[in-house]
């Protein structure tokens, strides 16, 4: 299997996590979503996914992945040592927001040996930068960045691809562009896997009626 569609939010200890010389903490968060107070929010494929090391393939017992936090990868050194201090903590593999802009650092892991998985589309670390939710692929070129950006993912080593409130047509295309599962939470049914938050699932946010 590719992956798993049975996919859940879980968080896992981020303990050591460290932001501009400082312990994580709830006190620089870019976004309610994005990280929670010492912790940072993962993903679990209760199959696993295929294509990275010791993250591929299937499993009798779940694999985690956990988000960076905010301000935890500004730098490929920042990356690199903090995902090692969430690998340690227990992280099957880290994930970094953000396409070309943040190659210099996903490159840096692929180099290091640490399993990561990529997240384009909509980033919301960035929610606040962008002015909102914005869904992303609606045009024929941001199409073909995207198409570009997950191939370079790809061939970085990626181990699978968060496609975040990506145009539903643009996300079906992606996941036909590249060989490692792709991820969806808003992008659509053509993702080879999908990811239910369970504030969403609930109606629990402040906009939910």
């Amino acid at each position: 299997d590719r992956a798993s569609g049975n996919v859940a939010a879980k968080s896992a200890g981020g303990g050591g996590i460290q932001k501009e010389g400082k312990e994580s903490g709830g006190s620089e968060k870019a976004d309610p979503r994005s990280e929670g107070d010492g912790e940072s929010r993962g993903v679990c494929d209760r199959a696993g996914v295929g294509g990275c090391g010791s993250f591929c393939g299937h499993h009798e017992v779940g694999r985690c992945s956990d988000d960076l936090p905010a301000g935890s990868y500004d730098t490929a050194e920042a990356c690199v040592r903090n995902s090692k201090a969430l690998v340690a903590a227990g992280a099957d593999a880290v994930k970094p927001e953000g396409g070309e802009e943040s190659r210099s650092q996903w490159e840096a892991l692929g180099r290091a040996g640490i399993p990561w998985i990529g997240h384009l589309g909509m980033l919301p670390q960035k929610v606040r930068e962008e002015g909102g939710y914005k869904r992303k692929g609606k045009s024929p070129e941001e199409v073909k960045k995207l198409i570009q950006e997950a191939r370079e993912m790809e061939k970085a080593g990626a181990c699978a691809i968060v496609l975040e409130l990506v145009d539903a047509e643009a996300s079906a295309e992606i996941t036909k562009s590249v060989d490692v599962p792709t991820i969806g939470i808003g992008a659509g049914k053509g993702t080879t896997g999908q990811i239910r938050v369970t504030h969403d699932l609930l109606g629990l946010t402040p906009w939910f009626k």
